[in-house]
């Protein structure tokens, strides 16, 4: 779920959450983002959502809207981080899942803009569900381990590059006759950990299945070479 950082002069930053198809910003009552400044359009501009998940925003007011410092001309696909300027406002629009672990810190810590005139701040209080996830990103990139089976060592991947094998590795893994070196990568991905094969030789296995694209989940059993270990992240 796509969400705002809405910057205004003289206040601290603060998130708003998208939590409807289409957002209509604007000084009017009927705006799902209220922005009271006689500079903004009664309707100013408007995000919609696309069949395929993506966003675009639509220039409503002759104030016109900048995208990047850009004045907008026609309808625009978003994209992670870009900046929508309207008056006085910069509306910083942010995706979930490019979301790095700092930013998803930074933003669970932020007040929410008040998205509607008369109505209490925890009308767009960013939603339970949204706050749980990204304290789970933020728990696995912290705390989640890898734990071989067999002698109950443990590794704390964190948030970068975690070689898996013999030789040099940080993990180390019994990689059989031909493999030695690093067998497998374990890497964040900004949600989570994502294990892949980089060696020729030795098997790497998720559940008994080639690793995927997806992030590991706890629980996983993950084999590299001859050894086997359990991906756990704690739950609080």
């Amino acid at each position: 779920m796509p969400f705002l950082i809405v910057q205004e002069p003289g206040m601290r930053p603060r998130s708003f959450e998208i939590s409807d198809d289409e957002l209509l910003i604007g000084r009017g009552k009927d705006c799902g983002l209220v922005l009271s400044n006689v500079a903004v359009s009664r309707h100013h501009a408007r995000i919609t959502a696309t069949d395929d998940l993506r966003n675009t925003l639509e220039n409503l007011s002759e104030n016109g809207t900048r995208l990047n410092d850009t004045p907008m001309e026609e309808s625009l696909l978003l994209k992670h981080g870009d900046e929508i300027r309207i008056s006085k406002y910069t509306l910083v629009f942010m995706s979930e899942t490019e979301c790095t672990p700092k930013q998803s810190q930074d933003i669970s810590l932020m007040s929410p803009f008040t998205g509607r005139l008369g109505q209490e701040d925890s009308t767009h209080r960013l939603s339970p569900e949204m706050q749980a996830k990204l304290q789970a990103i933020e728990r696995a990139r912290n705390e989640a381990k890898l734990v071989d089976a067999s002698t109950n060592r443990v590794w704390k991947p964190g948030g970068g590059k975690t070689t898996i094998g013999g030789g040099t590795s940080a993990i180390p893994a019994a990689g059989g006759a031909l493999a030695w070196g690093v067998i497998a990568e374990l890497e964040w991905n900004g949600k989570g950990h994502v294990l892949r094969k980089v060696g020729v030789f030795g098997t790497v296995t998720v559940n008994g299945n080639p690793p995927g694209k997806l992030p590991l989940k706890d629980g996983d059993r993950v084999t590299v070479g001859k050894t086997l270990f359990t991906y756990a992240v704690p739950k609080t």
